[in-house]
């Protein structure tokens, strides 16, 4: 363990960290307690101490952490800034999450920035119907990064009920535009739930000039998939697109 650890710390170049986190991996569990030691970098470390403890978290998360999931939670209530998200890091994978999601769903509520992105993501990563609330709620944070986080989160899981919430944030013409793609991905996810209101929404969004060209493009050619009728009213919301100036618009549109 401690050779292998020791490769780590050496700092290696970028092509050689990724086979040598995969050969502390191999060691198993039994080389848990002896890893989770080196994923808080202290305070103040210096980008090379703050590198070599990431990798040991990224190796954890590849293992089984039951053995070691005392320690993580300690380090999650006392660590410093760059242990507790290394330690959120090796607890996405946990096999015991029950004991594990409250707090991480605590650091989530009392944190901001980084940290809370990186406790959002363990709990996405978690799974579950707990996130479900939790994501629709996030809707309405105004916080952008967490907003696209939760849009990918109820995208990935296919959580239909969030659809009102999701709807909401579609018919914002302040906020939406920023999250078309993801949006998109969500509808997408749950096409079958999609209604006509939310094509002609898209639409709307594939219009706005505050996105550039790949991603009106993106949004006109994802909502085929949405399988709308083609009414006179899509028809007309459609007509400027048609018309774009732009040849891979307007080819996207008559498709």
């Amino acid at each position: 363990m401690d050779a292998r650890a020791k490769e780590i710390e050496a700092g290696p170049a970028p092509r050689e960290l990724a086979t040598r986190v995969a050969r502390l991996v191999a060691l198993g569990p039994e080389a848990t307690p002896l890893i989770v030691r080196r994923i808080d970098p202290g305070s103040p470390g210096t980008d090379k101490e703050r590198l070599r403890a990431l990798q040991f978290a990224s190796a954890l998360a590849r293992m089984d952490t039951t053995a070691i999931t005392g320690e993580l939670l300690e380090t999650l209530k006392g660590g410093t800034t760059e242990g507790r998200r290394n330690a959120l890091r090796a607890l996405a994978g946990t096999r015991e999450i029950a004991r594990v999601r409250p707090e991480v769903e605590a650091l989530f509520r009392a944190e901001n920035g980084q940290t809370k992105q990186a406790a959002l993501r363990t709990l996405l990563a978690f799974g579950g119907p707990e996130n479900d609330l939790l994501l629709t709620q996030l809707l309405g944070s105004g916080d952008d990064a967490l907003i696209g986080m939760a849009l990918d989160g109820l995208a990935e899981q296919k959580v239909v009920a969030a659809i009102d919430g999701v709807r909401k944030l579609l018919n914002q013409p302040g906020s939406a535009p920023r999250h078309s793609q993801a949006l998109l991905r969500y509808f997408l996810a749950v096409r079958e739930s999609a209604s006509q209101a939310d094509v002609l929404a898209c639409v709307r969004l594939a219009q706005s000039g505050s996105r550039n060209l790949a991603q009106r493009v993106e949004l006109v050619e994802g909502l085929a998939a949405l399988n709308p009728a083609l009414t006179i009213e899509l028809r007309k919301s459609m007509e400027p697109l048609v018309a774009a100036s732009d040849r891979q618009l307007k080819e996207s549109a008559h498709v």
